[in-house]
């Protein structure tokens, strides 16, 4: 069964049009991902410049608040008197919220780098699709010039193998 040649020209001038259509929207989507980790970078910093603290709060007699940060690797957690001020309460806890923002930022920077490098590479591979074809279409007089030529018969003796 074998396909008429208009049904293929057409499929392909679809196709193409489909491809033009995708690679016209690229440049927008790029400029869209390029703003949006930019902001991203933007609002690390403002926490960064803002104060962060990276640990957690607990209450002791339900008066006296105290923060103790993670441990880190070779070190002991550090405990933090802060007090019983409401107004020092409150600001340690807000650069408490800070800090839990900025890791889930960075979580998503890195998530957003990841995509970046799989969609840069998907678009070489694209890319190199793309030429290729080319390259076989400019190349097509050479194929056609050779077709036309006459090929040589070749008989191959499988009963005469070398062993």
């Amino acid at each position: 069964m074998s396909i008429p040649t208009n049904e293929i020209a057409l499929t392909s001038r679809k196709s193409l049009k489909q491809l033009k259509k995708l690679a016209s929207e690229l440049s927008t989507a790029i400029a869209n991902a390029h703003d949006i980790y930019q902001t991203l970078e933007t609002t690390l910093a403002e926490l960064e410049r803002q104060g962060l603290i990276h640990g957690k709060g607990y209450w002791r007699e339900r008066k006296y608040f105290y923060v103790y940060s993670p441990a880190q690797q070779g070190k002991r957690r550090v405990f933090r008197y802060v007090g019983c001020d409401p107004e020092k309460i409150r600001t340690i806890q807000a650069a408490m919220h800070r800090a839990i923002e900025y890791d889930e930022l960075i979580g998503q920077i890195a998530r957003m780098e990841i995509f970046a490098e799989q969609c840069s590479r998907n678009l070489t591979d694209v890319l190199r699709t793309l030429r290729d074809f080319g390259a076989t279409n400019s190349s097509n007089a050479l194929l056609r010039h050779i077709d036309t030529q006459p090929v040589a018969e070749l008989r191959i003796d499988i009963h005469n193998r070398p062993t």
